[in-house]
């Protein structure tokens, strides 16, 4: 019985700090009439709610992104995976000099507030690396 409650409170504080899954038609209409003005060739369309925050999971043309609305429809926050053909000729150039050892593995564009930087995971045999790039292609920070 102990273990029982236990797996019940670890997956209910899961669910807490991922968000709980919401069906569309619980998403507050100036959210959905945002997204979809914005986004109108969105596939496979899956919504989430953390506290007042709603985030929507979805595809175009094969690339996931994740937007975060706030309850009146704002934008917070637009994470988009990117294709190593999209990655700005700046920011691939200064991974081939500055971390020339390493392979790109994932490529995320993020846009929060009119600012855009990209994160790059980077692996090599001496270890794996974030590395967040500006667009002008300058190091922010490294993880």
């Amino acid at each position: 019985m102990k273990k029982l409650l236990s797996l019940i409170i670890a997956i209910s504080a899961i669910t807490v700090v991922n968000g709980q899954d919401i069906a569309q038609s619980e998403v507050p209409s100036v959210i959905l009439n945002n997204f979809k003005l914005n986004f109108e060739k969105a596939t496979d369309v899956d919504w989430e709610i953390k506290g007042e925050e709603y985030k929507v999971e979805f595809e175009i043309n094969h690339e996931d992104h994740d937007v975060w609305f706030d309850k009146k429809g704002n934008v917070l926050k637009h994470k988009q995976d990117l294709s190593l053909s999209n990655l700005p000729t700046n920011i691939k150039q200064k991974i081939e000099t500055d971390f020339k050892s390493y392979k790109i593995d994932d490529i995320d564009k993020i846009e929060i507030a009119g600012k855009t930087t990209f994160e790059v995971e980077l692996e090599s045999n001496a270890g794996d690396k974030v590395v967040v790039f500006s667009s002008d292609g300058k190091v922010e920070n490294q993880k």
